[in-house]
């Protein structure tokens, strides 16, 4: 992906290169751990508020870190960007709308990140505004390690290839449009297209996800500098 600088530190790329500076990298754990938990925390929620008592019941309904870390997905992450928590388990069949409700428990996960984005602009135009003048050092890289992080979950989950969130809503659609041929290849088979698509996206240069991610964080970072 392409590099967002702010205060003259890459904190886009190899988050690991960011890990130089002590606070640095604190402030990456912090953001990696507040994105991740939240991003699983709705998850949990979503669905035990349509009804299904498993998140409930295996201790993820929580806005606390540790019953959604996953050691090495959580490692993974915060030195290379790309990672991942323990899945909250759900039943479909509990679910009160059976047809579009795991796309809502799914979808609940990008939801997440994307209204912690909008969260970290505000408190960050929050803070402009009773400072008076520009963040300090640290606010920024804290307020631009939150927008890396939550970015990365925010686009990553949105690809619609399993296993992502993304590939709840396609595989709902292709279920209702019934398209089942469509269905359960992608269900055998979605692994093996995303490994594919990620090797062409690396290898032609097109570099598609790291455009839609320098994108986003890029945005983000208006408001922070």
């Amino acid at each position: 992906p392409q590099v967002m600088k702010s205060c003259g530190v890459d904190i886009l790329g190899m988050p690991v290169e960011f890990l130089i500076s002590p606070w640095g990298g604190i402030f990456w754990l912090m953001a990696v751990t507040i994105a991740l938990t939240f991003h699983e925390f709705l998850h949990a929620l979503v669905a035990y508020s349509l009804g299904d008592q498993t998140p409930k019941s295996e201790g993820r309904v929580t806005p606390f870190p540790f019953p959604h870390i996953d050691p090495l997905g959580f490692v993974l992450l915060l030195l290379f960007g790309f990672g991942w928590a323990k899945p909250v388990r759900f039943e479909p069949a509990n679910l009160r709308y059976q047809t579009f409700g795991p796309t809502l428990v799914a979808l609940a996960g990008p939801l997440a990140n994307a209204l912690l984005l909008i969260v970290t602009i505000a408190l960050a135009q929050l803070l402009r505004g009773l400072t008076a003048g520009p963040l300090s050092v640290n606010a920024q890289i804290f307020f631009a390690s939150l927008i890396v992080a939550n970015s990365l979950l925010l686009v990553v989950n949105l690809i619609p290839l399993p296993p992502f969130d993304g590939s709840k809503f396609l595989l709902d659609l292709l279920r209702m449009l019934r398209l089942n041929g469509a269905y359960e290849f992608l269900i055998k088979n979605g692994r093996y297209l995303l490994v594919g698509l990620l090797l062409i996206d690396a290898l032609s240069g097109l570099g598609i996800i790291g455009r839609l991610l320098s994108f986003v964080t890029k945005w983000a970072a208006t408001y922070i500098n």
